[in-house]
């Protein structure tokens, strides 16, 4: 079976350089955790807003919180219950 071009092309990204150093993450909250990604930045208060409507249902609720780059900004949003990281990087071992 062949590959597709579009496949062909993200392992050659991936492998075109070594994996960074992983570094600390925050530790995991107790209870139920959602991963969001945003983006860019406009789109952190959105998700914020999302996890505040399903905490109505769910009180437990946490959320990791992605982003492409951790900048202050998106630093100053931190709030209960809501752990942001930086994306990490995709590549293949």
């Amino acid at each position: 079976m062949t590959r597709s071009l579009s496949l062909a092309a993200y392992l050659a990204f991936a492998r075109r350089s070594p994996a960074k150093p992983v570094e600390q993450r925050p530790e995991r909250p107790a209870g139920t955790l959602f991963w969001a990604h945003a983006s860019d930045a406009t789109h952190i208060d959105a998700l914020l807003q999302l996890l505040d409507r399903l905490r109505q249902q769910r009180p437990d609720l946490s959320m990791l919180l992605t982003t492409p780059e951790l900048n202050p900004s998106v630093a100053l949003k931190n709030r209960d219950g809501v752990l942001i990281d930086q994306l990490p990087e995709a590549t293949i071992a």
